[in-house]
């Protein structure tokens, strides 16, 4: 029978003259369909790589799959500022770089590169594609200027264009990888084609536009480092006109206004931390000088002061001798450099305090008020404690011991008092308040009640009588320790009156802090930065040196 027949034909082996068995109409044409793809595609250049089109087709399921999880903004280009943004197109860039060398891609020419300078050739070191998602994002934010330290900066026409032609085979790219049907489908050779089209007119725009774009940015950034630059110049003239001509001589007067006018620039773009001011003229560096001229004294708040500033402006000299042999490490925003922002708020803030404190009678009161609360901290040790901790309760002690100096030599402090409390005195006088006299005549009634029972708690200064001294110890030491037990066998007649005064005490002191809060808080800042104050002149002017710090 035939199924007799069919299966002895299977049992036995064929004979080579035999016709093979026929094969499947539906195979014919899928060999012949594929024959025919990879036939179009080698007439368009199109070589599969080893392993064969399959495998060509596998990486671009792969650069499909990175597109997919692109994450975009509304308007449709790229999300590489958040986290995950950035995160998938630094993913997407990477794929696309395998796949481009995968399917055999030439990459455009980069050479270009070789002229960048020292900071770039770090980010691109050679003419690989090293494609980058900040380059991308430049592309798709199409912003056609932005400004550095204050300052608009223009792209030119000749970059938007080449980006915009970015933006377009970049769109292209994405459309294709989204309508891939995958590795196994029929004619995959001509699909893998049209992807591997789609990249080298991708990475020629992307080369364009990358070889545009970064020499703008080296041409920016040269202009927004060129105060660092002026200043630099300025200091070197200044440098020498002093050393050959002195201080003193017109020429370094004149350089001295330059270079002051270029740091005062610097300070309003780069210093971010305080009020960036650019009025820091030259005049109190000369007040400062004048007073240091005088004569060392450790004890006086302006010497201090004076000293302060000069190693200021020192340090900031320093940093422009240091800046030139370090131009390119400086970031041309400028305030994104610590050490010169460090050195501009160093300036600034003593610049401010000596313009406030120097050749002045603030400044004078203000010394007279440091060795009032010197002569204190000296005689007790937990004033002396707190101020070494700057313990919280420094805060409530300290008002009370500036009241005391104050009652104790009311002309000597009245500057200062009025500084912080204006409305204690009329108008623009030093004449006080009637308030402000009822005050100081009970702080009189008491210490003539007091005078006979104090000791010698403090040293008496020229002028005063031991009892007066006393007086204000007994006093500084209840103002400190908030109990009785200072006054010993004091009655209690006189312990209600000393009680009474310090709650009036308190409320001025309060008063004081509250009324102006930041005249307050200045004014004691630069006290204890003057009770604190270590080293000699030398000393903080060396204190710049070392390691140069962008």
């Amino acid at each position: 029978s035939d199924l007799a027949q069919t299966c002895a034909r299977r049992q036995s082996p064929r004979c080579p003259s035999e016709s093979p068995p026929a094969m499947p109409t539906m195979g014919i044409h899928r060999m012949a369909a594929r024959a025919a793809n990879m036939a179009a595609a080698k007439l368009h250049g199109y070589i599969p790589a080893e392993g064969g089109a399959v495998d060509d087709g596998r990486a671009v399921s792969e650069l499909a799959e990175a597109i997919r999880q692109l994450m975009f903004n509304r308007d449709g280009s790229v999300d590489t500022k958040s986290e995950a943004g950035n995160a998938c197109c630094t993913k997407f860039l990477k794929v696309l770089t395998f796949v481009a060398e995968r399917l055999h891609c030439e990459a455009a020419d980069r050479t270009y590169r070789q002229e960048f300078t020292r900071n770039y050739r770090i980010l691109f070191p050679d003419a690989k594609r090293r494609y980058r998602a900040d380059v991308l994002e430049a592309c798709m934010e199409q912003l056609d200027s932005f400004y550095v330290n204050g300052s608009q900066f223009r792209i030119h026409d000749e970059t938007l264009t080449q980006g915009e032609a970015l933006r377009i085979s970049f769109h292209k790219l994405v459309t294709l990888a989204r309508c891939w049907p995958g590795e196994r489908c029929v004619g995959i050779a001509i699909e893998v084609e049209k992807i591997r089209a789609a990249l080298r007119l991708f990475d020629s725009a992307w080369a364009r536009f990358e070889n545009n774009y970064i020499r703008e940015l080296i041409q920016i950034e040269e202009k927004a480092r060129g105060t660092i630059v002026e200043a630099i110049a300025c200091e070197q003239v200044l440098g020498e006109l002093e050393a050959e001509l002195g201080q003193a001589s017109v020429e370094s007067r004149q350089a001295l206004t330059r270079f002051a006018g270029c740091v005062a620039h610097l300070n309003a773009v780069a210093n971010t931390r305080r009020k960036g001011r650019s009025d820091l003229d030259p005049e109190v560096l000369d007040k400062a000088r004048k007073v240091l001229a005088i004569g060392p004294d450790e004890c006086d708040a302006e010497h201090v002061i004076a000293r302060q500033v000069v190693r200021s402006f020192a340090a900031l000299r320093e940093y422009f001798r240091k800046a030139q042999y370090n131009l390119e490490r400086i970031d041309p925003y400028l305030c994104n450099n610590p050490g010169l922002v460090e050195r501009l708020v160093d300036w600034e803030e003593s610049w401010e305090v000596g313009k406030r404190y120097l050749d002045s009678a603030l400044g004078r009161a203000l010394s007279k008020m440091v060795g009032s609360v010197k002569q204190v901290r000296d005689a007790e040790p937990e004033l002396a404690a707190m101020c070494e901790d700057c313990d919280a309760e420094l805060f409530l002690v300290l008002p009370r011991i500036t009241w005391l100096a104050f009652l104790g030599d009311p002309g000597a402090h009245a500057a200062l008092i009025q500084s912080i409390l204006p409305d204690a005195f009329v108008d623009e006088s030093q004449e006080p308040t009637e308030d402000l006299q009822r005050f100081v005549r009970m702080y009189c009634d008491l210490r003539a009640r007091l005078s006979g029972f104090a000791g010698g708690a403090l040293r008496p200064a020229d002028g005063q009588g031991r009892g007066d001294h006393a007086v204000l110890g007994l006093l500084a030491q209840r103002a400190i320790r908030g109990d009785d037990r200072v006054f010993g066998s004091l009655g209690e007649a006189d312990r209600e009156t000393v009680r009474n005064f310090m709650r009036e005490l308190e409320g001025w002191s309060i008063a004081a802090q509250r009324r102006r809060p930041d005249d307050w808080n200045a004014s004691m800042a630069v006290l204890l930065k003057v009770l604190d104050d270590r080293g000699s002149p030398k000393e903080l002017a060396q204190a710049c040196d070392g390691k140069f710090r962008v």
